[in-house]
């Protein structure tokens, strides 16, 4: 349908300890209006009509009646009825005909219709841009646009080629409110109807119409929009914001009967009042109107959340008889279920943005998902993209919990719930790759961190575990080894997991956790010693024992053989004297092995190889490595 005015008066989004906490903002079949701006109350709010009308269906557009809106701080957890959460929706949405859009695509083309001059190219170039980037993401699932399939509609969007439309404009069909409007204290000088907005729109398609078009019509700064010309005295005019209670809406959509031409209207966008009483944005978020395209894209910047909301419900409901909710006071879109509710956000204040499309940033209002309604979660989505976890930090921690941790991952964006283990824990959405939070108590054990958004909850990876205590050495693939840095050794235990450091002594080791039982680590250069190998993580460092100890050894080395000479057929017992003999794992003579017996630290008895005649080369080999040839350690065979 159409989208109604904010109130100024809106909440920030907020993480809390309660799972699905959102900030609800402005019904949008009928206004939601305050008198003033500047006083947003702290909690998030709730706003919606005091009364309704139904609107009935008729012509090319819904019909609605003007309400002025009450506000209350609402929670997800606290709310007592869908209604409370969907700007008096009743979801889900249901398909009261199976006629949508896309078939087997649709081109959006935007008319910009006043004379020349009336647009800054800075705003035609944006909201083009804009157009063109949902059309260049058609078919991903990383923006709002991807809970079109869940309604039969393809996400397979293209851009038709601007229309400037410098068609002269009509006498004004509706009374034009003659306050000021805008931030400037500028107002209106002239009013269309929507038979002249539908007029236009037949002109400017030129007769095209059916399925796979979309003609988005956008009004120039100073021009009021209402559904219903002046001549029409058995209503109020409903019109687009304006110091009367008159004033409704921000856009909406319809379509001629004849040829069938779908159409939105995107009047200029109003905000930053007073001297409007309403707003075509959440002037709550902080650092009030948000420009995420610069300053001077601003008035672009407010208008495309509107144009995707538009876009969005002609593309399900483009004669207003397919998708919408089952209400009786109200029949709200997948759009109007979740107006001006924007989810979580990035950026700075006044700068906000919760949309990427082709490498821009947007803020644009959510959508709603049956599918995440049926599943038991908050509805109004940015992506059906599902959420993954890939580094925790720190990753490890003490058993008494809160330690603030940060998850590091994709599609976070719109997260409801955060899960360490099995309870659910209090975060704050930081950004769509980025979460942080903060872990309950817990017993020793790695557990494993879950996100759910309204893409869906995180598989179990290795990536998104978590250790509560001190992890825990039980043995080393080899408890010796050179002073030398960079030999491998295997580490074994258990809660690995978050570790951030692997000391031998005192000194650090280049390591990586494989898997939450085993690190492989590269020693580092250690003077000849025994050193306690710990492993260190968040909640402190591993025992010591025993077979947790590694002993650093300088390689071996020969000063003299005696006696230096024997017979080829062996035999011959050969004392060797040097330094190091410490876990001697071999004697050769050549390349022959030999049998030895270790006396000391500094003496070997061997008893000579077989070998053929000639003069040879000693070798010790231990773990601290391979004695060095010199000419101390050479041997006759005669």
């Amino acid at each position: 349908m159409e989208e109604s005015a904010t109130p100024a008066t809106k909440g920030t989004t907020v993480s809390t300890t309660a799972p699905f906490r959102r900030a609800l903002t402005a019904v949008a079949l009928v206004v939601g209006l305050v008198p003033a701006l500047g006083s947003a109350p702290a909690a998030a709010s709730t706003c919606r009509p005091a009364a309704l009308t139904p609107p009935p269906r008729i012509g090319g557009v819904a019909r609605v009646h003007p309400e002025r809106a009450t506000c209350s701080a609402r929670s997800f957890a606290a709310a007592t009825s869908a209604s409370d959460l969907y700007n008096g929706g009743t979801p889900p949405l249901l398909p009261h005909s199976d006629i949508v859009m896309g078939t087997p695509s649709v081109v959006v083309t935007p008319v910009f219709w006043g004379p020349a001059g009336a647009f800054t190219a800075g705003y035609v170039n944006t909201v083009t841009q804009y157009l063109r980037d949902v059309a260049h993401d058609s078919g991903t699932r990383t923006n709002v646009f991807s809970t079109l399939g869940e309604y039969g509609v393809a996400y397979r969007l293209g851009i038709g080629a601007p229309i400037m439309d410098a068609n002269p404009y009509p006498t004004s069909g509706c009374t034009v409110d003659a306050g000021p409007i805008y931030a400037d204290t500028t107002g209106y000088s002239a009013c269309f109807d929507d038979a002249q907005l539908q007029a236009e729109a037949g002109t400017a398609s030129g007769g095209r119409g059916g399925l796979g078009q979309l003609f988005v019509m956008l009004l120039p700064k100073g021009v009021e929009s209402c559904f219903y010309p002046a001549s029409d005295t058995s209503d109020t005019q409903a019109c687009t914001i304006n110091s009367t209670p008159s004033g409704s809406y921000c856009g909406y959509h319809g379509y001629l009967d004849t040829p069938g031409t779908v159409y939105a209207a995107l009047p200029f966008p109003v905000y930053g009042g007073p001297p409007a009483n309403g707003s075509c944005t959440d002037e709550g978020l902080g650092g009030g109107v948000q420009a995420p395209n610069g300053a001077v894209n601003r008035d672009a910047d407010v208008l495309i959340s509107t144009l995707s909301h538009e876009v969005a419900e002609a593309l399900t409901d483009p004669h207003l008889d397919a998708w919408y909710d089952n209400g009786v006071s109200v029949q709200n879109e997948n759009g109007d279920e979740c107006a001006y509710d924007y989810g979580s956000y990035s950026g700075s204040p006044g700068a906000y943005w919760n949309q990427t499309i082709n490498g821009h940033r947007y803020l644009t209002q959510t959508e709603f998902s049956n599918d995440a309604y049926f599943a038991g979660r908050y509805a109004c989505i940015q992506t059906k993209a599902a959420p993954a976890v890939t580094a925790v930090s720190p990753g490890a921690g003490p058993t008494a919990g809160g330690r603030s941790i940060t998850l590091t991952g994709t599609a976070f964006t719109g997260a409801s719930q955060v899960t360490i283990g099995a309870a659910s824990v209090p975060f704050t959405v930081r950004s769509d790759t980025s979460i942080t939070a903060v872990t309950p108590p817990h017993g020793s054990a790695t557990i494993d961190i879950r996100v759910t958004t309204p893409g869906g909850t995180t598989a179990t990876r290795s990536a998104d575990r978590y250790r509560y205590g001190v992890p825990v050495v039980t043995a080393l693939s080899q408890t010796a080894g050179a002073t030398s840095a960079g030999h491998l050794v295997y580490l074994a235990g258990t809660g690995f997991t978050g570790a951030t450091k692997v000391l031998f002594g005192s000194t650090a080791a280049r390591f990586t956790v494989t898997s939450d039982s085993r690190i492989t680590a590269l020693t580092p250069a250690h003077s000849q010693s025994a050193a306690a190998v710990v492993v260190v993580n968040g909640a402190g460092s591993s025992a010591v024992s025993a077979t947790t100890r590694y002993l650093f050894l300088a390689p071996p080395r020969i000063t003299r053989v005696s006696p230096g000479r024997g017979t080829r057929t062996g035999g011959t017992t050969v004392t060797i004297t040097g330094s190091n003999f410490f876990r001697v794992r071999g004697v050769r003579f050549g390349y022959t092995a030999a049998s030895f017996t270790v006396n000391s630290s500094t003496r070997l008895t061997v008893r000579t190889p077989a070998h053929a005649a000639g003069s040879v080369n000693i070798l010790v080999y231990t773990p601290g490595g391979t004695s060095a040839v010199t000419t101390a350690d050479r041997y006759a065979f005669t």
